[in-house]
């Protein structure tokens, strides 16, 4: 692709880097924010938890304002915002402060500085999308392992609040970073501005073929004209007004097509967007997004009690911990050659990576060998870090142009409400029943659902077609 491409292709990673890396804090600054703050559990986790559903719920928000201010001006401001917000956490002196500025503000700007970096990079890249998104994302895998150790240094020195601003020094980069970006709006107009002198070619030209029809009778009338007077300096003369006559009526005529021009009226905002959620194809997508994004969330939260019920040792249960994230990126990396290359359709692959992560959830229930049950969960990761980049592969395939940006800001909306389920999940299996195998049983029902349901977006997709006026580009 051009340098262009590559310019924003690394300002997408290290967003996500830095995006990545903040939000996989949570679990640090989480005990951290029980002793700083005095208050309970429920309390602390609260600001944490709530950043992930202001991100999600936001969606429709930043689809709407994408249309009035454009999506770089959008991830600008949200970057700036995002290291303000937690520049301040740095004088914090009770958790309502936290959740105010970590929960709520830094919350709403994670969604505006991340969820329209794909549309960005569909933009600017027509044959290696997948493969872009997916090294795009897999920053967020990077920072989600190299920012923790740290802020644990950070903290260690420097207490909560010093780490926040610390933090918000390092979140500091988006901004540079911001400015590299270039919306499908400014590739536009660098095409437009690549191709004016070809136009302005084409115009001399066409001027030329206008003007002429007008000029030869007046000329063939100069020639008569000098004939007669045998005159050469009243022919000149002559021959100057017709030219300045016929200019005139060029420009005249030109002008009124300007006029007319202007007369169209101007475009302006429309809530026509917002029929994304009536489209089938879309509610699948959304569905399966949703179901997918509660299945890991989920495996992230009780992994490390899960090997620990399996028996694992204490002195092995770091790698199960650290394997995801690392699994993760082979998994978003490599997932964007085989979408590339199309081997099947992107729905078939979906199918599978959703029928392959359930398998995988069934063989961690049912085996005990360590090896085998690390083995394992570095296949889970895999499979889910394709199933992200085939997210944003189906809405690019499938979803009409003119709505693409809403769908993907809002496709993980669903996940906010479903993960208010997962702490009572967990507590009922568990706690009650003193057992994570009703968990990965319904995670496993969760996977196979969603690989079912996505196999129908085609079908849907050209039935919307042939009933609608919009085209698929």
């Amino acid at each position: 692709e051009t340098i262009a491409s590559i310019e924003i292709l690394t300002a997408c990673f290290a967003i996500n880097f830095l995006y990545g890396g903040a939000t996989r804090l949570a679990s640090v600054f989480f005990v951290e924010s029980i002793y700083r703050f005095d208050v309970s559990r429920k309390q602390a986790s609260f600001p944490y938890v709530l950043a992930y559903m202001m991100r999600n719920l936001c969606g429709p928000l930043q689809g709407y304002l994408q249309q009035i201010f454009g999506m770089k001006s959008l991830v600008i401001f949200g970057n700036i915002l995002a290291t303000i917000s937690i520049a301040a956490c740095f004088f914090a002196e009770d958790i309502l402060a936290v959740i105010l500025l970590w929960g709520v503000i830094f919350g709403y700007c994670f969604g505006l500085g991340t969820q329209y970096l794909p549309s960005m990079l569909n933009a600017h890249f027509s044959t290696n999308r997948s493969k872009a998104n997916g090294f795009a994302y897999s920053g967020a895998c990077f920072g989600g392992v190299m920012m923790p150790p740290i802020m644990e240094a950070c903290i260690e020195h420097y207490g909560l609040n010093g780490s926040f601003l610390v933090l918000a020094g390092i979140m500091a980069h988006l901004i540079p970073f911001s400015f590299l970006l270039k919306s499908s709006e400014e590739k536009s107009k660098c095409g437009i501005r690549n191709r004016k002198n070809k136009e302005e070619s084409i115009e001399m030209k066409e001027d030329k073929k206008a003007v002429l029809p007008l000029l030869m009778p007046a000329l063939k009338n100069v020639g008569e004209k000098s004939q007669t007077n045998n005159t050469e300096e009243e022919a000149t003369e002559l021959d100057q007004k017709l030219v300045t006559n016929a200019c005139s009526q060029t420009e005249a005529a030109n002008q009124k097509a300007t006029e007319n021009v202007k007369k169209k009226p101007p475009s302006i905002f429309t809530l026509k967007n917002f029929k994304i959620f009536i489209d089938p194809s879309f509610l699948i997508m959304f569905i399966m997004t949703g179901g997918t994004t509660l299945v890991i969330t989920t495996m992230w939260t009780i992994i490390l009690d899960f090997v620990r019920d399996k028996g694992v040792g204490v002195n092995l249960e770091i790698y199960y911990v650290m394997i995801i994230p690392l699994a993760d990126i082979f998994g978003r990396i490599g997932s964007g050659f085989v979408i590339d290359k199309k081997f099947l359709p992107t729905s078939v692959i979906t199918l599978i990576c959703c029928i392959c992560t359930g398998l995988t959830l069934l063989g961690l229930l049912f085996t005990y060998n360590y090896l085998l049950l690390m083995f394992i969960e570095f296949l889970f990761p895999i499979f889910y870090g394709s199933i992200l980049i085939l997210q944003i592969a189906l809405i690019h395939e499938f979803i009409q142009p003119e709505k693409r940006t809403m769908a993907m800001v809002c496709r993980a909306m669903l996940f906010a409400p479903l993960s208010l389920t997962i702490s009572p999940m967990i507590g009922y299996f568990r706690g009650e029943h003193g057992s994570y195998d009703g968990v990965i049983y319904t995670l496993t029902g969760i996977s196979f659902f969603c690989g079912l349901i996505i196999y129908f977006v085609p079908y849907l997709a050209k039935r919307r077609n042939k009933t609608t006026p919009d085209n698929m580009t």
